[in-house]
């Protein structure tokens, strides 16, 4: 999970976004207010329909999704899963108390997965719960 998480407010032009996507290496956003609760997300899919549809200015409100699928800190690796299976996101804001406080990418998941793999396989006494959430996983990943 992302916890130095790079968001945009809703009046942020495309174009700014664009730049925090490319300097960022994201592929998406949240969008924040300005006390961090989440409004929606901006993603590459969204950037794309506004290239599509030549409307390549205008703000972040203009293109955002505004429902959004979210998660809590303490959801599962294997709820985790089941979201991503079952959604086309490429990644999840992480709420606390209506605040975005991460973000946890399938990247993220696969990585913790693969880790949590090799612990069960080399140290079968250090087995954590596949039941325990985010916080709980001991890793961070930034970036």
């Amino acid at each position: 999970m992302t916890t130095r998480v790079v968001s945009v407010r809703p009046d942020t032009r495309i174009q700014e976004a664009v730049d925090l996507f490319e300097f960022h290496r994201v592929s998406g956003l949240p969008v924040v207010d300005s006390r961090k609760r989440l409004l929606g997300v901006i993603t590459e899919y969204d950037l794309l329909q506004s290239i599509s549809t030549l409307q390549l200015t205008g703000t972040v409100a203009d293109f955002m999704t505004t429902e959004v699928t979210t998660v809590g800190t303490d959801v599962s690796l294997v709820e985790l899963a089941r979201i991503f299976l079952s959604t086309r996101v490429r990644r999840l804001p992480v709420l606390s108390k209506g605040k975005v406080v991460g973000v946890i990418s399938r990247r993220d998941l696969i990585f913790v997965g693969k880790i949590r793999q090799q612990l069960l396989t080399e140290l079968p006494v250090v087995s954590p719960s596949p039941e325990l959430g985010v916080e709980s996983w001991g890793l961070r990943v930034e970036g």
